[in-house]
């Protein structure tokens, strides 16, 4: 049943995006098989760099949904992988102080002239200025939009992916012995994550059973 959970909750995790520099040191540790996807994942990052469109996040349904079936060296590997995800996640999230609307109100067509109702095609508009300054106008208001839908899907799936984190890391991967969570402390200490997160994860942290896991415990 926790399998299916789990399944199902990462593919919700599909538009999920760690610095693209920590997937590339991660590949380092691990095997072939596992430098193949995370190399991909992080390609797949690479693009959303330059155009944040939550369109072209759908890529990453496959490496996200397939998480759980990598053959990770150990959860050491599995974590990193994990820790940069949030750190890319929580570094493309930002607050917009602007307002942007489904359509754009024109100027009045020249001096004194006609203001047509808002979503008109700019060749309505008779004088070139204006006719300029409101394509420039929707120009503006349609990036803006395009960042709203990225920031609305991000803070959703930020929301599901600390669902889906805590499951792992308590669940499946950490139990409080003093190694384990000797481990999970060395690697946050390298994630270069927010205090905020940080002190998120050690909340959870906290919640840690005595019960031994199951998974390897280093790539050692």
């Amino acid at each position: 049943m926790q399998n299916r959970i789990r399944l199902i909750g990462l593919v919700s995790l599909l538009f999920i995006f760690g610095t693209l520099s920590g997937f590339a040191q991660l590949t380092t540790s691990t095997n072939k098989s596992t430098q193949e996807f995370i190399a991909r994942i992080q390609e797949e990052l690479s693009v959303l760099e330059t155009n944040k469109s939550r369109d072209l996040l759908v890529p990453l349904v496959s490496s996200i949904t397939a998480i759980d079936s990598v053959n990770f060296d150990s959860r050491k590997s599995k974590t990193e992988l994990w820790l940069n995800l949030y750190k890319w996640m929580d570094d493309n999230k930002i607050t917009l102080t602007n307002t942007y609307y489904t359509s754009v109100s024109p100027p009045p067509d020249g001096e004194s002239g006609i203001r047509y109702p808002s979503g008109v095609p700019p060749s309505v508009l008779k004088d070139p200025v204006a006719r300029s300054n409101y394509e420039a106008a929707i120009k503006v208001n349609n990036a803006g939009l395009k960042l709203v839908n990225f920031q609305s899907r991000l803070e959703g799936l930020i929301l599901q992916a600390n669902s889906e984190f805590e499951i792992y890391l308590v669940d499946e991967a950490y139990s409080s012995s003093t190694a384990d969570k000797a481990e999970l402390t060395e690697l946050l200490n390298k994630s270069k994550l927010s205090a905020m997160r940080i002190t998120f994860i050690e909340h959870i942290e906290a919640g840690l059973k005595a019960s031994p896991r199951s998974f390897p415990s280093s790539d050692n």
